[in-house]
C-alpha cells in the first residue's frame, strides 16, 4: 500500500520501527522525508522532537551559564534531583506547559548563578530562586526576613 504523506513524498512503508526507540509506528508517524528510500526519516517524530529539545536546551544552557546539559544533569543528580534551598522536587514549569507535555519533558530546576561573576551556584526551584531574587541576592536583607519570621528582628 502506497500513502501519500505530502505533495512530491510518497511512503512505500504502512508501518516502521523508529531508530531511536525502536518501537513499531504507522508511518504517519515519521516525518516525510524524501531523501530516504522509503520516504521517512529513521526517527519518529516525537523522538526527533525531543533530540532538537535536548539540542535547544543544551545550546541555551551553555549561551547564558556557560555549562552543558551534561554539567547541568550532573548537578541535578548531585543534589538528588531537588531544589538545593526547599529540597523538593520542581512541581512548575518555568516554560509552556504545552511545550513540556508536547515533549514528555519533567519539568526542570532553575539554574541559580552569582549575577556579577556569573558562577553557577546550584539548581533551585521555582519559587526558591524567586525568592532569592525579591531579596536581591543579598544575604543581609535575607537574614533581616530570617530574624522576623523567628520573631528576633530588633530594629
Amino acid at each position: 500500500m502506497v500513502n501519500s504523506l505530502r505533495p512530491g513524498v510518497i511512503s512505500t512503508v504502512d508501518t516502521k520501527i523508529c531508530s531511536t526507540c525502536k518501537v513499531e509506528k504507522t508511518s504517519g508517524e515519521f516525518s516525510a522525508d524524501p531523501r530516504y528510500k522509503d520516504g521517512l526519516r529513521s526517527q519518529c517524530a516525537l523522538c526527533r522532537r525531543e533530540a532538537m529539545y535536548e539540542t535547544r536546551l543544551n545550546s541555551w544552557l551553555m549561551r547564558t551559564y556557560g555549562i552543558s546539559l551534561e554539567k547541568y544533569n550532573e548537578l541535578r543528580a548531585s543534589q538528588g534531583n531537588v531544589c538545593r534551598i526547599c529540597r523538593k522536587l520542581e512541581t512548575r514549569s518555568t516554560r509552556s506547559s504545552k511545550k513540556i507535555w508536547e515533549y514528555n519533558i519533567e519539568p526542570r530546576l532553575v539554574v541559580d548563578h552569582n549575577h556579577i561573576t556569573g558562577e553557577v551556584r546550584g539548581l533551585l526551584c521555582h519559587k526558591c530562586n524567586i525568592a532569592l531574587g525579591q531579596f536581591n541576592d543579598d544575604p543581609n536583607l535575607l537574614e533581616r526576613g530570617v530574624q522576623y519570621l523567628l520573631g528576633e528582628l530588633n530594629d
